[in-house]
């Protein structure tokens, strides 16, 4: 059996970049809704913008795992962790916000394939 080439993406990070970049520009695009906009701030004052963000540094860090890179899961933990404890300071936690952290956990067995900064 050969050895798996160093640019092959595993299909687990495939899989977590694919869900969270669609959660991602589904989230901006649901800002602009006006409808949508009230119900987030009935939430919180600054939902959107907190949301906006802690999703914003969540996605730098799905960029770096796509390019396999180290940086990346561990933007992942950092961002993740304040993004699952933000839904609970708010009293709305939804699933979706535990994604980054488990990706990074999940995507942890990869650490010597990726790429050092």
């Amino acid at each position: 059996m050969q050895a798996p080439s160093s640019n092959v993406r595993p299909l687990l990070i495939t899989f977590h970049c694919g869900i969270y970049f669609l959660y991602f520009a589904v989230f901006m695009m649901s800002i602009s809704n006006s409808r949508l906009e009230e119900h987030f701030n009935q939430i919180g004052p600054g939902f959107i913008r907190n949301m906006l963000i802690l999703m914003s540094i969540c996605f730098v860090g799905y960029i770096g795992l796509w390019n396999q890179r180290r940086w990346g899961i561990l933007l992942l933990i950092l961002a993740g962790i304040p993004l699952c404890a933000y839904g609970f300071i708010v009293k709305a936690p939804i699933p979706i916000n535990f994604f980054p952290l488990i990706a990074a956990i999940t995507c942890l067995p990869f650490w010597p394939i990726l790429k050092k900064p």
